[in-house]
Formats: structure tokens, sequence, C-alpha cells
């Protein structure tokens, strides 16, 4: 009878247990970003390391970023560059503004989707935050773009983004990178406006709207 009894409760268990739900951010939302970013180009010994913190306001329905921000120039006096950059994934452009000098390069990767990839596997969980209001973030793994190597973050609850991390070869084998990003004061309860990421402009000669 006891053995009976064991694997009933051993069955129900089972089918009480839920499997780990794949699940999305918010499709618009605005965080502070702060990124450590290694890569090694290839033939180098050398990687290039690369400290960002940024302001990201975050639009996948526009497929559109801004960031602002800058670079670490100087560890000891923590002097860092000024800069925001205007990403329109719609038309793979690139808008970098320094100085009052915008610079229009070529976006080569898609915007990162806010929904955790179908062929990604929970590979564990743990708490952030205070005893009274900590959170249990999941950790979900897998291979993007071929090549690399990425960690989702997610809460649990509500799938808001707390970290992301990837390792590997670029597609074209120009370089290895390893970037650490993580995410801080994430807003889900915003409203994006075309007006902010409108160019400013001197990135309007002959641009089109970012987002359209």
């Amino acid at each position: 009878m006891s053995v009976r009894i064991i694997v009933i409760i051993a069955l129900l268990g089972i089918a009480w247990g839920q499997a780990p739900q794949h699940c999305c951010a918010p499709s618009k939302f605005t965080a502070e970003r702060i990124s450590l970013t290694a890569t090694l180009t290839s033939g180098s010994t050398n990687p290039d390391i690369n400290d960002v913190v940024v302001h990201e306001l975050y639009d996948y329905d526009g497929q559109r970023t801004k960031l602002t921000g800058g670079n670490l120039l100087d560890p000891v006096t923590g002097g860092r560059s000024n800069y925001t950059i205007y990403r329109d994934y719609k038309h793979s452009r690139e808008y970098k503004v320094v100085n009052g000098v915008c610079t229009q390069t070529t976006l080569d990767s898609p915007l990162l989707s806010p929904c955790i990839p179908s062929n990604f596997t929970m590979t564990g969980t743990y708490r952030i935050g205070s005893s009274g209001s900590n959170q249990r973030v999941q950790v979900w793994t897998g291979v993007l773009y071929g090549t690399l190597r990425f960690n989702y973050h997610v809460t649990e609850d509500d799938c808001t983004p707390v970290a992301y991390n990837f390792f590997g070869n670029l597609a074209d084998g120009s370089a290895i990178v390893l970037d650490t990003i993580r995410f801080l004061d994430v807003r889900r309860d915003v409203t994006l406006q075309d007006s902010d990421f409108a160019l400013p402009d001197e990135c309007k000669h002959g641009a089109q709207a970012v987002g359209k």
C-alpha cells in the first residue's frame, strides 16, 4: 500500500509541475543599460575592451532604438565620451551624433527580439533584490545567429529583462566576442512617440525618419 501511495504522489507531482514557458519582454521599454564587451579581432592577441553606459529607448514594434550615453575613456577618472545613437532597423541604418557631427553607418544585424527564442532552454534560476521584495530570475540559453551562445536573464513573473550575455565567433569569422549587458530601472509602462526617435538636423541630409 505504501508503495502505491508513493507512486501516486510522484505522478501527481509530475502532473502539477509545469514546464517553464518561453516568454516575451515588453516590446517597448526604457532602461539604463550597462555593457562590457571584449572583442578579439582575427589575427590579434589583444582584445579591445569597451565599457558602455547608456539610457536606452527600445521599440521593437517600430524596429528602432535610441542610446544616449558614452564609453569609458579613462578608468582612473571615470571620464566618458558622450554620444547619441539612433538605430533604424527597418532601413538598416545607424546614426551616431558626437559633438554635433552625425555619422551614418549600415547595421549588419537585426534588432534583438523581446521574446525568448523557441529553441532556447531554461538552464537555471536565481533571486535578486532584498529579502522582502526579491524576484526570481530565469536563465534561458541557446544559440543565435548560428555562432553566438546567448543567455537571457528575465524575471519569472513578467519577463522583464535583467541581463543578456553572449560569446562566440562572429558569423563572418572576423572576431571573437564576449558581451555582458545589464539592465537597470526598466520601465515597461512607457509610451514611445516618433518624436522620441526624431533625428537631429545634422542627420537629416536625405535620411528617412527612424523606423518609418
